[in-house]
């Protein structure tokens, strides 16, 4: 029992390390060296399952058009989940994509072997930092990849915001 509220306690230290670590914190007023303010927030969602193909796809409705000022950076981070529900091999895979290209640093690619008649459900996630994007529209989408029998990817959430 001790062990697991270590485990625990430890757990969520490295997370808020990661998180504060990895996203920008919004600044003050004073923009003193360092700080950074979001500027803008935009969330897409699918709530309906997907069932992705052979080779990377743009995933329907999963999708967020910009508009960057000049100077700011762009955070997105993409998360689902990759269900298979019958005996076999699968694998399922997310990448994020920048007006139709690919990041090739934002692939995640996750397989298994699911022996039971029950459900199998992995975590799969993505994240990038756009810097330097030309000022002006840009889509941001996903692109899936997927293979298995019965093989889903469900309760996808696409979270982007720009930062100066």
């Amino acid at each position: 029992m001790l062990i697991a509220v270590l485990i625990a306690i430890i757990s969520l230290g490295l997370s808020l390390t990661m998180y504060f670590g990895i996203l920008p914190i919004q600044g003050s007023s004073s923009n003193e060296v360092g700080e950074n303010s979001i500027n803008r927030i935009m969330y897409a969602s699918r709530d309906t399952d997907y069932t992705p193909a052979l080779d990377y796809e743009k995933v329907p409705d999963c999708e967020i058009n910009i508009i960057v000022e000049e100077g700011e950076s762009v955070y997105i981070s993409f998360s689902g989940q990759w269900a298979m529900t019958a005996d076999g091999f699968g694998l399922a895979g997310a990448q994020i994509a920048i007006d139709n290209t690919a990041i090739d640093s934002s692939r995640r690619q996750e397989d298994g072997i699911v022996t039971s008649i029950f459900t199998h459900v992995i975590e799969l996630s993505t994240q990038h930092v756009a810097t330097g994007l030309s000022a002006g529209p840009h889509i941001i989408s996903i692109e899936a990849i997927g293979l298995g029998t019965n093989a889903v990817i469900r309760d996808m959430n696409l979270f982007v915001y720009t930062y100066s």
